[in-house]
């Protein structure tokens, strides 16, 4: 008999030895794998959103710049019968009151769909100090709009005013081209995510109690972090608003139609999408390779940016980015829950399309 006899002959039971001995796993090596999980979902959120917004946008500008390629056009066809004077006067509080004036004919041969005047007030030291957009909506051929507009207590005594005419699509065409790209980026993410989507509804309704209060305590600090950023606005001698929301109250009307597409859009909508991307994708990628805190600030500062880059007002971004950080911290407070930020950012947005309806309807004056 060999030596190594005892090797072959022994009946080894392998499947018994590979299943019943215990398995030790890393927890590093599975928080690894699960964050470049959640990090891979991110990632496509982002991308689908990415696209969303080129899909329609690219479909937007065919049709726009086949329906409206006249505009341009039209808008050097109308003619300033009395060109746009100003006339200031002082106010109570060390404030002015500034009255607009002037006409202008549409000479052309087919109507404006909307027609502005974009003012640009300068102080004594030729600085940019406000932007007013007077506009009329169906500017028709021969239509003579006349403008006899007062701006009252105004903080700054303009020297110097810069205006130009403007020619531009429907404003209901415009909301109804975002409300599209934010519908087809809400629903991507709901599909793609459903299983965190599902998760996140759970937990809302088994902490019921707790996500409510995680709500009404994240409002009241949104309400209180706007008046901080508001209050250094005026110190830093910023009294205006910004021009996306200058951009946005100029989109309402008394059209009931108009109203409840806004509502879609600045209510349900662009709540559901910018929290994905800004506290989801954004603070769930900063976390977990710095820490909460790092992550509320980034995606704070970057979510406040975001809502004014396109018109350079980087002061303006200062409520904006309170607002994020607020959002951030409830975000985080709420365990991650994406239901009690988005309900958050909805209440903030409701009450803002709210007061411009009963300011449309002439119920308030604010």
């Amino acid at each position: 008999m060999s030596e190594y006899d005892d090797l072959f002959n022994k009946n080894y039971d392998l499947d018994e030895k590979f299943t019943n001995e215990p398995v030790s796993l890393d927890k590093t090596a599975n928080d690894f794998f699960e964050q470049r999980e959640k990090d891979k979902k991110n990632g496509i959120l982002l991308a689908l959103y990415i696209l969303a917004n080129i899909l329609v946008s690219f479909i937007g500008g065919v049709y726009i710049s086949a329906e409206y390629s006249y505009l341009k056009e039209a808008v050097n066809a109308v003619e300033e019968i009395i060109p746009l004077t100003y006339i200031v006067s002082e106010a109570a509080n060390d404030t002015f009151d500034i009255h607009l004036s002037g006409e202008f004919k549409n000479n052309f041969d087919r109507t404006i769909p909307v027609f502005k005047v974009e003012v640009e007030f300068y102080d004594q030291d030729n600085i940019y100090v406000g932007l007013y957009t007077l506009s009329i909506d169906d500017f028709k051929p021969q239509d003579v709009y006349s403008i006899d507009e007062s701006l009252n207590g105004v903080d700054f005594e303009p020297l110097k005013i810069e205006y130009s005419q403007v020619a531009d699509i429907p404003s209901i065409l415009y909301i109804s081209l975002s409300l599209i790209q934010v519908i087809v980026a809400s629903i991507l993410f709901i599909v793609i995510d459903k299983l965190n989507f599902k998760k996140d509804w759970e937990d809302f309704k088994q902490n019921k109690s707790l996500r409510m209060t995680n709500i009404f305590s994240g409002f009241l600090m949104v309400y209180a972090a706007l008046i901080a950023a508001n209050l250094i606005l005026t110190v830093l001698g910023q009294t205006g608003t910004s021009e996306n929301e200058m951009l946005i109250s100029s989109l309402f009307n008394d059209s009931p139609l108009q109203l409840f597409l806004l509502f879609l859009l600045l209510t349900v909508f662009r709540p559901i999408v910018e929290e994905v991307i800004f506290r989801k994708v954004l603070f769930g990628f900063i976390e977990p390779r710095t820490n909460y805190k790092v992550a509320i600030f980034i995606s704070g500062i970057v979510f406040g940016i975001m809502h004014v880059i396109t018109y350079g007002d980087f002061v303006q971004s200062i409520p904006y980015i309170f607002m994020g950080l607020v959002f951030g911290y409830i975000y985080w407070k709420s365990n991650k829950n994406i239901y009690v930020v988005i309900i958050v950012h909805f209440i903030n947005n409701f009450i803002s399309w709210l007061l411009y309806v009963l300011m449309i309807y002439g119920i308030a004056n604010i």
